[in-house]
């Protein structure tokens, strides 16, 4: 296992002198996954979870941050701990200062996924008119494609995000899609496309959406 000491990613293969609990799996699990994958981290409360094992074995901080990545093409990052937490693109720059946490729930004992809590939802730091929205009722998740909301709230947020685009021309929509833009009249920024960013206030902080669109062909 590759690690990192926040700064430069390490080539060393180390195990950290814990005796990892793990389990083989048949092929056919892992038919849906690239090619280059060769296994599965679970990240949740169970105990034989991955970021659990270190907590629970070698005291790290019960934190970490995830960079997931835009296209198959290139890999994503994980952070576990305290931090540091640094690109080798950007080496004089703490990811910790512009990030945002909040704290998992729980939703009840049985349950391992991940939950957050949303207070509301903005778009141009204007808030959206949503249904109640229940603390624990947003679940992460790195399996599923692209972000997934309750229809009502899908399409509160829809008519809102269609509004603050109205001068942007449509194209046909492409399923599962409602709304589709047309890029080459959107331009793009270094994180994404030039388009109004959605903001989630969550119980602590506020999340700022990075990339709130997905390319289509």
């Amino acid at each position: 296992m590759e690690g990192t000491n926040g700064h430069n990613p390490s080539t060393d293969k180390s195990t950290y002198g814990i005796e990892f609990v793990v389990s083989c799996a048949p092929n056919s699990l892992l038919r849906s996954f690239s090619p280059y994958v060769g296994g599965v981290s679970a990240f949740s409360w169970s105990t034989l979870a991955f970021p659990r094992q270190l907590h629970n074995h070698i005291n790290m901080a019960d934190k970490f941050a995830l960079c997931l990545p835009s296209s198959s093409k290139i890999s994503g990052v994980t952070f576990l701990g305290e931090g540091p937490f640094y690109f080798t693109s950007f080496p004089n720059l703490d990811l910790r200062s512009i990030l945002s946490y909040t704290p998992m729930v729980r939703k009840d004992k049985k349950s391992l996924g991940y939950y957050i809590g949303i207070k509301k939802i903005s778009i141009k730091g204007i808030s959206i008119p949503l249904p109640s929205l229940k603390s624990g009722s947003v679940k992460l998740s790195t399996v599923t494609l692209y972000t997934t909301l309750r229809s009502d709230v899908y399409e509160a947020l829809v008519s809102s995000f269609s509004m603050a685009t109205k001068n942007i021309p449509r194209l046909k929509a492409v399923q599962p899609f409602s709304l589709c833009l047309k890029s080459s009249a959107v331009g793009s920024v270094k994180r994404g496309f030039r388009v109004p960013k959605i903001d989630l206030e969550m119980e602590i902080k506020v999340g700022k959406s990075g990339q709130s669109l997905v390319t289509t062909r």
